[in-house]
């Protein structure tokens, strides 16, 4: 479960730029599944702070058969509780369509070509994540990558702050219970 998170800023930094270079050297399919997993992780991480501490319960949940054992049902979870807006929700399973597409992929489906960034479903893909849009990145690999740091960063910042309301001792009636 999450740690106390108050003064890890400069460590989540120092993370970032080890991973950000690591990108720089990877080939397209490294790039694409290494930043997936990059976010993925850092979903997860904002996802854990919100809810109870209970490292029993919250190692089923994300274990291999858990309710939050893949890319896809961390992305609705954080869409179902709100931590993420409709716009990056859907950058994400972008993010997750682009990192399958390379992880499950070995050739493009219908043209056979070798899978690169600048295939033409990945390029538009990456060219339209929105949380990046705004940076006018003409490059698609390196528009993944920005996304891919942005939401990182996003995600670490919020693990300070997220939490979902306490219900108390109400019950699905609204009674109060002991």
């Amino acid at each position: 479960m999450p740690t106390n998170r108050n003064n890890s800023t400069a460590e989540d930094h120092a993370r970032m730029q080890v991973v950000v270079q690591e990108l720089k050297n990877q080939s397209d399919r490294g790039v694409a599944i290494v930043g997936g997993a990059w976010v993925e992780e850092g979903l997860l991480g904002m996802l854990e702070a919100a809810f109870q501490p209970d490292p029993t319960v919250w190692k089923r949940a994300i274990g291999n058969y858990g309710p939050l054992s893949t890319f896809a049902a961390k992305i609705d979870m954080a869409h179902l509780l709100r931590m993420v807006s409709p716009q990056i929700y859907s950058d994400l399973n972008a993010i997750r369509s682009i990192r399958n597409a390379f992880a499950h992929d070995v050739a493009h489906k219908k043209t056979q070509e070798q899978l690169s960034f600048s295939a033409n479903d990945i390029k538009d893909k990456c060219l339209a994540l929105r949380c990046v849009s705004h940076e006018k990145w003409p490059n698609p690999r390196h528009a993944f990558i920005r996304a891919c740091a942005m939401l990182c960063a996003d995600f670490e910042a919020m693990q300070t702050f997220v939490q979902i309301p306490h219900l108390g001792t109400v019950n699905a009636y609204g009674e109060e219970c002991d």
